[in-house]
């Protein structure tokens, strides 16, 4: 979704109980309201291992992090957040910064509804940990980082191996495969997913920012032009 559809959905959502912002200062409150949202809970899609390629919000631990929401420069730009509980309260985050006292309340409590949203829908007895949260909703990333290599992503190489595999029958394949990829994925590969639908998209000229999906492609072109040379 870009800032465009955003403004919509925050027109539509409010119902003109707000004055819509203009662009410039709609982009200072989505910046405000991504940060408290990264602080107030712990966004799966926004988690990264890669210190040099993305600014950091805060620290997990040794290795992870929460990166920064990516800032618009235009309306056309996408929005910095995939899943819908975040877009929601990303929308309300906003609508209750501009409201005046009498609506405060009301936005305040469809952006605290959709945190708790997210959050149960995200966290629960079988994710009990960072990790298996990442895992079970597919945020897992198929490299670690090693700064004495060049590049410095080591991949899983299974996941290299079976890479052309999951892009036929995610793209060529049945068309609810994107929907179930548990069909073709085994159960370690399914954490793996929605990193590979982020590749997908990449090749559609989406998240040309990310240093990973641009080494992925190189590696991969590589990759065809040795078996092309081998064939």
């Amino acid at each position: 979704m870009n800032y465009e559809a955003f403004l919509q959905r925050l027109k539509v959502s409010t119902r003109g109980d707000i004055k819509l912002p203009d662009f410039e200062e709609l982009k200072s409150l989505v910046e405000e309201t991504a940060a408290d949202i990264s602080r107030a809970l712990t966004p799966l899609e926004m988690i990264e291992i890669d210190h040099r390629n993305f600014g950091i919000e805060y620290h997990i631990d040794k290795r992870r992090f929460v990166r920064k929401f990516n800032t618009p420069k235009n309306e056309n730009d996408r929005v910095d957040f995939l899943d819908e509980s975040l877009l929601k309260a990303l929308i309300y985050g906003v609508a209750k910064k501009r409201a005046h006292a009498e609506f405060y309340a009301k936005y305040n409590k469809f952006y605290l509804q959709n945190l708790c949203e997210y959050e149960l829908n995200n966290f629960n007895e079988n994710s009990y940990n960072l990790t298996e949260a990442l895992r079970i909703k597919g945020w897992l990333k198929p490299y670690k980082i090693d700064y004495a290599l060049d590049p410095y992503y080591s991949w899983d190489e299974n996941f290299i191996k079976r890479l052309d595999y999951y892009m036929a029958n995610i793209v060529y394949g049945q068309i609810d495969n994107y929907e179930h990829p548990e069909k073709f994925l085994n159960s370690d590969e399914l954490g793996y997913r929605k990193f590979i639908y982020l590749f997908i998209a990449y090749q559609n000229g989406e998240h040309t920012d990310r240093e990973d999906l641009r080494a992925l492609d190189r590696l991969m072109g590589k990759k065809v032009l040795g078996e092309n040379k081998n064939g």
